[in-house]
């Protein structure tokens, strides 16, 4: 038996699909598999009403009970269990992201609706090891045991992916309580392993009980494992780093993607925070663009691949006919617009009703008004943009290939069909000065179109061409852990006087784009807003009323 094993830290409005679509992989060639998800388990194990009452009763709360229901009620509101306008979700998602600070609290960890930021950082394996010796650690210990049904006494498989470091280290801990407990061979896999690839000698001496480490394609190297326990049936000697795909050199091309069907069988549908059921579904790999220079999803992916038609339709006929999906968000980095047009038409043709969502690149295609309408009849509610700055000198700098005149027309013409417009940016790129990142601001506060958009400080990301380009000017250790370097690295490859960050504290203080950042960082999945109002959330239309109606983060 494989027991595939999702941790907490990732988004609680649907499955993450990483597991899913390991066990359909696996199931097609013959292997059975249980999936066990910690992550939305953790909401259910901590936020029960026992755990509350203790929790509370340890901080010497009045009116525990009121709380209490206070708390599960916001849970069965996300659900959908209870019903609720625009504003009561609203407050149920801020009432959740405050309980989860709250009973995180010592234990070095901020847990949140959307992911789990370190307190302390653990950047070397150094670290790694000393924390594993503190009872901080523990946070999560109560999921891990009660997941342990799913493991049986006989010899068995327990794979566990990772997509950053704090799951790293509760992917230590729980691997160590089953090793205590179980005779398992356990396998790290996940996309975070291709940044600490360096470091992984170091990670396997120190923690001897993991047994494998996939380092890029899972798929490519899952079955040579499997394979190799099979033949063995014996302890291996020296933990095995299996690596394939990682290079810094980004492959242009197209392959063919073979496409599994996810497989959401052993999952309880009706836990996850939406009001609505969201799956989601990847039909790509890699960037068919994949030239940004600060982008390193190729690494680790090679070469861009788009599985067929054919396999789309599969995979679509099954979400509506084995699990009645209501939402389908494509997570794929971008899909082409033909892909996409081919799969509208095909949504449509079979009387789909289904809504759907996804993230992609600019393309003259999104301009014309026949292209949209087909979207919108095919249940396309909302599409985002990777924008950046609208800058066009800064957009080249970044070798986006973008044109922001582009951008704006399509996001206007998306507007007015009535899709959801959306817009992701960032600030203090290298070479940014006052002049660009007012032009970013102008068009946040001038465009008529962009309902939603998602603002973050850049950050340089590991084995991304910038880092690359910049590599004698990093001053990092080969085994370090991050993925992503922030202040003190990327100052070596940037100047900035202190008049950038008076623009973005002068922004951020503005009353309308402060509630708005907080609204859609901190609370509300962009799922959410395939139901909601749009006339409430649509940063153009609150603008015009300056109605915010958001609740306070104290």
């Amino acid at each position: 038996m494989i027991t595939l094993v999702t941790l907490p830290g990732l988004r609680l409005d649907s499955p993450d699909i990483y597991m899913p679509s390991l066990k359909g992989f696996l199931k097609n060639n013959g292997y059975e598999c249980k999936h066990w998800d910690c992550n939305i388990a953790s909401i259910y194990s901590k936020l029960c009403y026992e755990k509350i009452v203790e929790v509370l009763n340890r901080k010497k709360s009045i009116d525990i009970e009121k709380k209490v229901k206070e708390i599960l009620d916001a849970i069965d509101v996300l659900c959908g269990k209870i019903d609720s306008d625009y504003e009561t979700y609203l407050k149920a998602g801020n009432t959740l992201k405050n309980a989860m600070r709250l009973f995180s609290e010592g234990y070095n960890i901020k847990w949140t609706p959307k992911e789990i930021l370190l307190n302390e950082p653990v950047n070397s394996v150094v670290e790694l090891k000393e924390v594993q010796e503190k009872k901080e650690i523990c946070f999560f210990d109560d999921v891990f045991f009660q997941g342990f049904e799913k493991l049986n006494r006989d010899e068995q498989i327990v794979i566990i992916s990772i997509v950053n470091n704090v799951q790293l280290l509760y992917a230590i801990r729980l691997s160590k309580l089953i090793n205590d407990e179980y005779n398992c061979k356990i396998i790290f896999v996940g996309n975070y392993l291709s940044y600490i690839d360096n470091a992984l000698e170091d990670i396997a001496g120190a923690f001897p009980w993991i047994e494998y480490y996939i380092v890029g394609n899972t798929e490519e190297s899952i079955l040579e494992i499997l394979q190799e326990i099979d033949i063995k049936k014996q302890e291996v000697q020296k933990p095995r780093i299996l690596k394939n795909n990682c290079t810094e050199n980004i492959k242009q091309g197209l392959r063919e993607k073979v496409q599994s069907i996810p497989d959401y069988s052993d999952l309880e549908l009706s836990q996850y925070l939406s009001k609505k059921l969201v799956l989601p579904l990847s039909v790509s790999t890699g960037c068919f663009y994949g030239k940004c220079n600060f982008c390193s999803f190729h690494y680790g992916e090679g070469e861009f691949s788009l599985s067929s038609a054919e396999q789309i339709h599969r995979c679509l006929d099954e979400y509506v006919d084995k699990y009645n999906v209501e939402i389908i968000n494509f997570v794929d980095k971008c899909i082409p617009i033909e892909t996409v047009l081919e799969f509208s038409q095909y949504i449509l043709d079979r009387n789909y009703c289904f809504k759907w969502m996804l993230e992609t690149r600019v393309d003259e295609a999104y301009v014309r008004e026949e292209n949209n309408a087909l979207l919108l009849k095919a249940g396309c509610r909302l599409i985002s943009f990777g924008i950046e700055s609208a800058s066009q000198h800064l957009l080249d700098k970044m070798n986006k290939g973008l044109d922001i005149s582009l951008a704006k027309e399509c996001i206007k013409k998306l507007h007015e069909t009535g899709i959801t417009t959306a817009g992701t940016f960032m600030f203090q790129y290298p070479g940014e000065d006052v002049v660009s990142i007012q032009k970013t601001i102008d068009y946040l506060f001038e465009n008529e179109s962009l309902d939603l958009f998602g603002l973050m400080q850049f950050v340089l990301s590991k084995y991304s061409p910038l880092y690359f380009e910049n590599k004698d000017k990093i001053i990092v250790k080969k085994t370090d852990l991050r993925q992503t370097f922030e202040r003190e690295i990327v100052s070596s490859i940037s100047v900035d006087d202190g008049s950038l960050e008076r623009e973005i504290e002068n922004f951020f203080s503005n009353p309308l784009i402060s509630a708005h950042f907080y609204e859609i960082s901190s609370i509300l999945y962009r799922s959410h807003f395939l139901f909601l109002e749009r006339d409430k959330y649509s940063f153009q239309f609150r603008k015009k009323n300056l109605n915010l109606g958001i609740a306070s983060d104290n």
